[in-house]
């Protein structure tokens, strides 16, 4: 099994930041999404279609939690599990977590992602999954309540670093 493809757990309320990210091997000055593109176009532009059918096939499938909630934690988790399938439990956490560095919002924002988005390189690795539907899969995931759909609210927000977010780039992915 891949380096980044160990079982999720779900974090902890409460935690100092770099316990927090250390759980999730989450690197917060790790690899920006537009560095990212340069050094593996082909893979980065597949990336950013999977996330766009996956934001596309969440938004039919489930009405509510576009941001936060329901939704939201299907698309992460669906998107991972197709990113992962096609390209390896890493690749898919290099694009992940560079993601994740681009977004504002709380630490427990960021948490949840990570974990959802590690629920679905998980499953994608699991043999026992590769001939199972993929929107099937983690639709039960959700259903069965294993991933996360709202945000620990007992982490602050995350200072803004304008070094990860960059000047408007690759806003196209989800």
């Amino acid at each position: 099994m891949a380096l980044h493809a160990k079982a999720a757990r779900r974090p902890t309320p409460n935690l100092p930041v770099t316990v927090a990210y250390q759980r999730f091997d989450f690197n917060s000055m790790g690899l920006k999404l537009d560095v990212l593109a340069c050094k593996y176009p082909n893979q980065a532009e597949r990336v950013n279609n999977i996330a766009r059918e996956t934001q596309q096939e969440a938004e039919r499938l489930i009405r509510y939690g576009a941001y936060n909630g329901q939704r939201s934690a299907f698309r992460n988790a669906l998107c991972s599990y197709r990113v992962t399938r096609e390209f390896g439990a890493d690749m898919a956490k290099l694009f992940g977590d560079a993601y994740e560095m681009a977004l504002l919002g709380s630490l427990g924002e960021r948490l949840m992602n990570l974990y959802n988005n590690r629920v679905g390189r998980t499953l994608a690795c699991e043999v026992a999954n590769a001939e199972k539907s993929d929107i099937d899969l983690i639709l039960r995931t959700l259903r069965d309540g294993i991933l996360q759909t709202w945000p620990d609210t007992s982490y602050s927000p995350i200072p803004i670093d304008q070094t990860k977010v960059g000047p408007r780039l690759y806003h196209g992915f989800l």
